[in-house]
């Protein structure tokens, strides 16, 4: 985790941006507005790590790196009132679901030849290359 995963963002299902999408294709309500699609609700990183980690109930270390992108802002979660009042969204995903679904999906991929790297250390790496993060 990035700073001390005490960030937060509001993370939302695919299945319901697509349904926000499909909303805003299919009513007149949303013409010329802008509006944010997301849950609402904030989540720290470290909450998603967590839950995380309890899912696919393997051990594992949570780690904090202490390491920040350049740019990156600290809190951001959507303000969804507008796209709910325009177009009637609401997000049917919970966060726990969404979880659950996307540790299923995780699970159902092959591991590659070389094993189950994740690119973590080459994203990283050019990041850092990049000036977009501190060593």
């Amino acid at each position: 985790m990035f700073e001390d995963g005490q960030e937060s963002r509001d993370f939302v299902h695919v299945s319901d941006v697509s349904e926000a999408m499909a909303l805003g294709l299919e009513s007149d309500g949303g013409d010329g507005l802008t509006m944010n699609v997301g849950s609402g609700e904030q989540v720290s990183v470290h909450t998603i790590a967590r839950s995380l980690q309890r899912q696919f109930t393997e051990a594992s270390t949570l780690v904090v790196s202490g390491q920040y992108r350049l740019g990156d802002i600290r809190h951001n979660f959507a303000d969804i009132s507008a796209i709910g009042q325009a177009l009637g969204f609401s997000p049917r995903v919970s966060l726990e679901e969404g979880i659950a679904r996307f540790v299923h999906w995780v699970k159902m991929q092959p591991i590659a030849e070389d094993g189950p790297e994740d690119g973590l250390d080459r994203a990283n790496r050019e990041l850092i290359e990049r000036g977009l993060m501190k060593a």
